[in-house]
């Protein structure tokens, strides 16, 4: 399915949507596998994007958690990679059930309310890391991320009653052209 979006990443993915730009991070595959392969290929990619460029990451195992599955050794050594300014946040799945972290200004979610059973809420903390977590529920949700040309707004869903509980938005400076056209 990495190819739909109409190019080869060689197992990831990435496109611009309004002033963001979204990479999507194929953990499973061989190509380049998740491992030093994949890490040279993200540096390269967050190298090649504009200083100003604010970027949304998604992946499937998360990288902040206290869920079910821990956070690998590999994990471990990506969040030193996705510890870039112009990440704004990192989306994820694996665990069953909804984690908001914030780690400098950073916003790392885990999405894993899609419809499966859930998992209990804080099986694994990590110690030192309490502070970092905003919020964890255990609840069905679905999150929608409305962009516009100055902002992106991330709104999480209760996907039985329609609650919005949890919201927050980044805002982004746009540099105005001077003089006649662009």
């Amino acid at each position: 399915y990495f190819g739909v979006l109409g190019r080869s990443a060689v197992g990831h993915n990435y496109f611009d949507y309004g002033p963001f730009h979204f990479v999507i991070l194929d953990l499973y595959s061989k190509k380049p596998p998740f491992g030093r392969r994949g890490e040279r290929w993200f540096r390269r990619h967050l190298r090649r994007l504009p200083a100003d460029k604010k970027i949304i990451v998604m992946m499937h195992p998360p990288a902040y958690t206290f869920g079910r599955h821990k956070v690998s050794k590999t994990l471990m050594r990506w969040r030193e990679l996705l510890d870039d300014e112009r990440i704004i946040t990192v989306l994820a799945g694996h665990c069953h059930v909804y984690e908001h972290f914030k780690v400098g200004s950073i916003h790392y979610l885990t999405l894993g309310g899609g419809g499966a059973t859930l998992h209990k809420v804080n099986m694994n903390p990590i110690e030192g890391e309490e502070d970092l977590q905003v919020m964890t529920e255990k609840r069905h949700h679905y999150m929608v991320m409305t962009v516009s040309e100055d902002s992106i707004l991330f709104e999480v869903i209760d996907s039985r009653s329609g609650e919005t509980f949890d919201t927050w938005q980044v805002e982004i400076e746009i540099e105005q052209t001077k003089g006649k056209g662009r």
